[in-house]
Parts: structure tokens; C-alpha cells; sequence
């Protein structure tokens, strides 16, 4: 899999967006119920399944993100968010599975998200078995973000279009995912993927910070 060696150079030039409920990173429906919190023990859904399942890696140091499930809008300092040619302040709303933030520059037209679908309690296992069920057409595992398992996942590859969607899990039971758009001048450019991976990471460097 690719590193992301060459993606500091490009927070000035790179504009990256988020999810729509027609984006190539929308969550897969389930019926399950509503997930545990962060860092507890509960190793099961509510339907009993053991996580991790599916091939999914056991997340061996949960992350406490309460603060952040509850406003994803903290999830990136306004340093961050400037660094990569937003705004400081996101903008709230609920979307599927839970909670999201997303910054945009209006005047490129990309934009990015973090979206807690912490509503689904199988973590990273859903993306693992969505992609088994033959459900994703894009997936890739990817190196571990600040110590966090993390996969590309995607219901369409939307990599041409300069779309892509990075999940990460910070417990069995939760994931958060960062969709993104490139601007249109970055377009065939750069790697979509890369950069929501970069964005992920500065986002789970605020978590980690508390």
C-alpha cells in the first residue's frame, strides 16, 4: 500500500470533502442497535456476534471518543483545519450512524468530513464483512494511522472523480470514517485516498490528545 511520505507538501494546495448521502462513503444499512461506549469491555454486538469477525483486526487499544462522537467537530483544531485550506470551524449535523463535522472551501468546492457511525456497533468488522458480501467495490487495508487500524472502503470507486472514503477503528465497536472531495484542480492529480488517510490521521492526533 502506498505511503503518505509526499502528502505534507500539498495541505496548501489540496482541498478535500465529505460525505452526501449519494458519496461513495455512505455507510452500508444495518439493523443492529445502538453501539457501547468507547473503551468499554463489551467484546459483542447486541445480537451476541464476537467482534472482531470477518478477517477485522482486533483493536488492541481503544480509544476514548465520547467527546468527539458527540461533536465530530472537535475532531480537527482549527490549526488543522487552516493547514489544509479550511476554515477553522466545521460545520455540525446528524447524518446516518451517527454524528459529522464537515469543513469546506467554498471557493474550490472540496470539502471534508469526520463521521462517527457509532450507531453500528461492529466496527471495522462491518466494512470487513460488507466487502466479503461482495457489497464494496473498492476496499484496501491499509497501514495502521497513528497506531489504528484502517481500511479504504468504498460502495463505488469513486478515485477518478478525486473521492474517496478512509475508515478507522478506534475500539471493536466503533469506527469513525473520513470521506472526501478533492478539489476540482487536484482532480487526477493526487491520490484522494492519501489525503483522507492524512486527515484521519490529524483527526485521530486531536483524539489521542483528548
Amino acid at each position: 500500500m502506498r505511503r503518505f511520505s509526499s502528502i505534507l507538501g500539498i495541505f496548501a494546495v489540496v482541498v478535500v470533502g465529505g460525505c452526501t448521502a449519494a458519496s461513495p462513503g455512505e455507510p452500508i444499512p444495518v439493523t443492529t442497535g445502538k453501539t457501547a461506549p468507547a473503551g468499554t469491555e463489551s467484546s459483542s454486538t447486541d445480537s451476541g456476534q464476537k467482534l472482531p469477525f470477518a478477517g477485522a483486526p482486533k483493536v488492541s487499544n481503544p480509544l476514548d471518543t465520547n467527546r468527539f462522537q458527540q461533536d465530530p467537530c472537535r475532531s480537527l483544531t482549527s490549526e488543522q483545519a487552516q493547514s489544509l485550506d479550511f476554515p477553522p470551524d466545521g460545520e455540525s449535523r446528524d447524518s446516518t450512524f451517527g454524528k459529522a463535522c464537515t469543513w469546506s472551501n467554498r471557493g474550490s468546492g472540496g470539502r471534508a468530513t469526520v463521521h462517527f457511525l457509532d450507531e453500528d456497533p461492529r466496527g471495522l468488522s462491518a466494512e470487513y464483512q460488507a466487502h466479503d458480501d461482495g457489497i464494496t467495490a473498492l476496499f484496501e487495508v491499509l497501514p495502521p494511522i497513528e497506531g489504528y487500524p484502517a481500511v479504504v472502503s468504498n460502495t463505488i470507486d469513486g478515485r477518478p472523480d478525486g473521492r474517496c472514503t478512509v475508515i478507522v477503528g478506534v475500539s471493536d465497536e466503533i469506527r469513525f470514517e473520513v470521506p472526501l472531495w478533492l478539489s476540482q484542480v487536484n482532480v487526477g492529480t493526487k491520490d484522494p485516498c492519501d489525503v483522507a488517510a492524512l486527515v484521519a490521521g490529524l483527526a485521530l492526533k486531536t483524539m489521542k490528545a483528548g
